[in-house]
């Protein structure tokens, strides 16, 4: 890290890959903070100043939330990271991706709102990982096309709210009695009326939280009290946990998408050529999520093996290999 012409070593904290943010810590005091503020409060066509070191740094873009502040701002191949300003000063957003034809400054830009951005590295701070709580659903946009195929009424004077497309197994919105075909209209007193507003509220809250649910049924409006859950089904804080083995020499950790490797010492996966971070996703097509279950593997299997997955910058990175 620099900073005023001096050079810093930081420690990683953690990572949020859904936000595409992460917390570092220096060893300095005094240094210069920027002042947060609301992103929520926000006005179309208020002027905002984006921040950055344009066209010379790697992106790490991999996110599946939707809530973003979208600017014309200048942001360009490298800008990702960046702050973006109001004319106070405050941070509003950090820079994240941009949509162009040309791949730089001819397009729309998008920053992870500032609320979202304290509340992910709070929790980082706090806990290791961003505490994100799951109501067990998937939702679609509530429009015509998704009414019809829902077999819903197509002839409503206004589509408002989000539509459940899906149910998890074992979930809050299914102990709650939540069906596909329901339509969202407000978390607590919040009205839901795309899926990104959806996403965006859910983000502000933590696993345990209360939440009241507005939907229709039909032609008749019900509410449910849920308590949001974590990844796991539960609302117990989860916390960074990290699996050392000697037998891959590797530390290994369980993240929202897989078995993340690192700190790859000399042993079998040095051998192998898995890089440093990699994400294990899946081997020979079974998903994987636990660091034991991928260490039991190698200490046991013989044979061919496919192995897909994400390097550092996010990108599929799928290895073969046979183990003897």
């Amino acid at each position: 890290m620099l900073y005023n012409k001096k050079v810093y070593v930081a420690e990683l904290v953690g990572t949020d890959p859904s936000t595409d943010l992460a917390v570092l810590k220096i060893k300095e005091n005094g240094l210069p903070a920027i002042v947060f503020g609301s992103s929520a409060a926000l006005n179309v066509g208020e002027w905002v100043v984006a921040v950055g070191n344009p066209f010379s740094l790697t992106s790490t873009k991999k996110f599946p939330i939707e809530s973003f502040i979208q600017t014309d701002a200048a942001i360009n191949p490298g800008n990702s990271g960046g702050a973006l300003v109001n004319k106070e000063g405050a941070l509003v957003g950090i820079n994240t991706a941009i949509l162009s034809r040309t791949g730089s400054y001819t397009g729309y830009a998008f920053a992870v709102p500032a609320d979202i951005v304290k509340k992910v590295a709070t929790d980082i701070i706090k806990f290791g990982v961003a505490q994100k709580a799951v109501l067990g659903c998937e939702v679609v946009e509530y429009d015509f096309r998704n009414a019809e195929k829902f077999r819903l009424s197509t002839t409503v004077s206004d589509f408002r709210g989000v539509l459940v497309s899906e149910i998890s197994e074992e979930g809050a919105a299914r102990s709650a009695g939540l069906k596909p075909g329901d339509v969202i209209l407000k978390l607590d007193d919040v009205e839901t009326n795309s899926r990104s507003s959806f996403e965006e509220e859910l983000s502000y809250r933590s696993p345990g939280d209360q939440i009241k649910v507005v939907y229709l049924r039909g032609d008749e409006q019900r509410s449910v009290g849920i308590t949001l859950l974590n990844r796991n089904g539960n609302s117990a804080v989860l916390k960074r946990q990290i699996y050392s083995s000697a037998s891959v020499g590797a530390n290994l950790e369980a993240v929202e998408y897989g078995v993340k490797v690192f700190r790859i010492k000399d042993g079998l996966f040095k051998k192998l050529g898995i890089p440093e971070n990699y994400t294990i996703i899946s081997i020979n097509r079974q998903r994987v999520r636990k660091p034991e279950d991928v260490v039991e593997f190698f200490e046991r299997y013989k044979g061919r093996v496919l192995l897909y997955g994400v390097n550092s910058s996010k990108q599929e990175y799928p290895l073969q290999f046979y183990l003897q």
